[in-house]
């Protein structure tokens, strides 16, 4: 258990970083930004999480890391009645700006706070925190937080960064800091920066494009940020259980195909802790996902015990890189990226997704050389020629990045 100092540090960490650059920003102060961003949220909501907008109208509402408001706007437009709990000043400002210029009612409020110092017996029909809590010392206290507001039978919605999902984001973070403290002997922020500029040109672009965010705000949210902490999919799904909630849908799905049907594992609660090795099959297609329509089908017990070593041993790569901050950074045992050569037996073995699989194939051997440059401690210039020359690695989606959840409280 994490001490309450620990906890209070990180906060304090955190938000001296929000403080220099608020990575929540977006481009939505006109108009045609603004609608461009609602539509991304209805494309999540409606098509992706099957909760459409009219589950907000009229519906009591606790945000829990409101940041600049740039997602808290559209609850409220939606019909939501928002209470904001947001421990930057300065954002809590940003937000009044965004509600002035969009919203006229006065059905909302934001407080200054800690998540971890909120306390209050109102209990809310949804609560939200989306891409927060990971950046916490302490997830599943701040967690059962969230939970501890929400109202029986009230939805809980949960965005947050998975080990296997943002395995090659963290591969990222690892490189920056690893060659922030080979010159400085530090983890500088603008040596950080420079970096990313530097290494991940084609990631930040379309990171840029797509998140409708500048660089400045992604590279402090992504690498700057000093506490990026995330469970796997297993232990995520323990969480909903201890805290009595059930699972409505999620993205990525989490499902499984059997005899030419597709199974999702939300539609069984009960079930969908009891075959791990389900949940380790699908954290390797996240972990590996840099395509938007290559999917793997999913292979079904007999066939995926066959693999059992390899799932283990992405997962417990992903862990080894999951928690990455300048206090432990130095603890990170970079030699597990070899056990990644073992992933290429199951990939090379599943004959039904020969085009997915020959492209993991291929990420797998350059993270292999990647992590064969690290160790010969390779100059940053040849490692900038590297990554640029790569067809795959920190290419596409690098991963899944963040994992959508809606639970429902029994």
């Amino acid at each position: 258990m994490r001490s309450n100092k620990s906890v209070k540090h990180f906060t304090s960490e955190v938000l001296k970083v929000y403080k220099k650059v608020n990575p929540s920003i977006h481009f939505i102060l006109n108009k045609k930004d603004f609608n461009y961003r609602e539509k991304i949220k209805e494309n999540i909501f409606e098509n992706l999480l099957k909760f459409p907008k009219k589950m907000f109208k009229g519906e009591e509402l606790l945000e829990f890391g409101s940041g600049t408001g740039d997602t808290s706007i559209y609850y409220s437009k939606w019909g939501a009645k928002l209470t904001g709990i947001e421990m930057n000043k300065d954002a809590v400002t940003r937000c009044k700006k965004i509600y002035a210029k969009y919203h006229k009612k006065k059905d909302y409020k934001f407080i200054n706070q800690s998540l971890f110092d909120y306390k209050n017996k109102k209990l809310f029909d949804i609560v939200t925190a989306d891409g927060v809590l990971h950046h916490t010392d302490n997830p599943k206290k701040a967690f059962k937080n969230l939970c501890d507001s929400l109202k029986p039978k009230g939805y809980l919605i949960y965005g947050t960064n998975l080990s296997s999902g943002r395995f090659l984001r963290n591969l990222q973070r690892y490189i920056l800091f690893k060659y922030s403290i080979k010159k400085f002997n530090k983890i500088d922020d603008k040596e950080i920066e420079r970096l990313a500029r530097k290494f991940f040109k084609s990631h930040l672009d379309r990171a840029k494009k797509f998140g409708n965010r500048s660089k400045k705000a992604i590279i402090y949210d992504d690498y700057i940020n000093p506490k990026i902490k995330s469970y796997d999919l297993q232990e995520t799904l323990e969480m909903f259980k201890k805290n009595s909630l059930t699972l409505y849908s999620a993205w990525p799905p989490i499902s499984f195909s059997s005899a030419g049907q597709t199974h999702n594992l939300a539609d069984t609660d009960k079930q969908f802790l009891k075959n791990p090795l389900l949940i380790d099959q699908l954290e390797l297609e996240w972990s590996l996902k840099i395509k938007n329509d290559q999917e793997i089908d999913g292979l079904m017990n007999d066939q995926l015990k066959k693999f059992k070593v390899q799932f283990h041993d992405m997962k417990e790569v992903s862990r080894e890189f999951s928690n990455i901050d300048p206090y432990n950074f130095k603890k990170i045992n970079q030699k597990k990226l070899t056990k990644i050569k073992s992933i290429k037996s199951y990939l090379k073995k599943d004959n039904s997704r020969n085009i997915k699989n020959s492209t993991s194939i291929d990420l797998i051997n350059e993270i292999n050389s990647l992590y064969s440059l690290i160790q010969l401690n390779t100059s940053e210039d040849k490692i900038e020629k590297f990554l640029d020359n790569a067809k795959f690695l920190f290419k596409g989606y690098s991963g899944v990045g963040i994992n959508y959840f809606i639970c429902k409280k029994i």
